[in-house]
């Protein structure tokens, strides 16, 4: 049984068979109203925009076109990320976060008192390792739903690394509070559904 989120067995709906058949599949849509609706809702330049068909596309062409000596994926995360950059032969180094599966100590104290002591050591971004160009990180994480605080994830970012934060999951939370989608970081490229 696949229950990824992004397969779905049999055909579509009838009605969205209808509606894909008025369709002028001759010619590429013009992109350009998506763009600037995206771009607008992100506070973000549309030529700062890079529409894909979802978020797996977007790291299958990030593995395409970086160049990283030292990828690293931090977690519990989404699959593909990996999977993308591993297919197009970048080896990729993890960083497992242990329970409650954050950066933040902050946040083990109010979920697992207990844990203190043997996680906060455990619970910085200095986890990543300093040579490490690409970093990858889920915010807020699939499948843990763990939100981790954008200035968490700003401490990941530095001249020469780039940081993919995968922010598909960031609507789910009300107000958005930890999007960096807006920001503008150098060096942190965001990826949205």
């Amino acid at each position: 049984v696949d229950l990824a989120v992004n397969v779905r067995a049999g055909t579509p709906p009838t009605w969205l068979r209808a509606a894909l058949a008025r369709v002028d599949l001759a010619r590429y849509p013009d992109q350009r109203d998506a763009l600037a609706a995206v771009a607008a809702r992100h506070g973000r330049a549309p030529d700062e925009v890079l529409l894909t068909a979802g978020a797996a596309e977007a790291f299958v062409l990030l593995a395409r076109v970086l160049t990283p000596r030292c990828a690293v994926v931090v977690h519990p995360q989404f699959t593909e990320p990996e999977a993308a950059l591993t297919a197009a032969g970048i080896a990729v180094r993890r960083v497992i976060l242990a329970p409650p599966f954050t950066f933040d100590p902050d946040v083990v104290p109010e979920l697992v008192p207990e844990l203190v002591p043997q996680l906060v050591p455990q619970l910085v971004p200095e986890l990543v390792p300093d040579e490490a160009d690409l970093v990858i990180i889920g915010n807020p994480t699939n499948p843990t739903s763990v939100l981790h605080p954008a200035t968490t994830i700003r401490r990941l970012a530095r001249p020469g690394r780039i940081v993919v934060v995968d922010e598909a999951f960031a609507d789910c939370v009300p107000g958005e509070p930890e999007t960096l989608a807006g920001a503008g970081d150098p060096g942190v490229v965001v990826v949205r559904s």
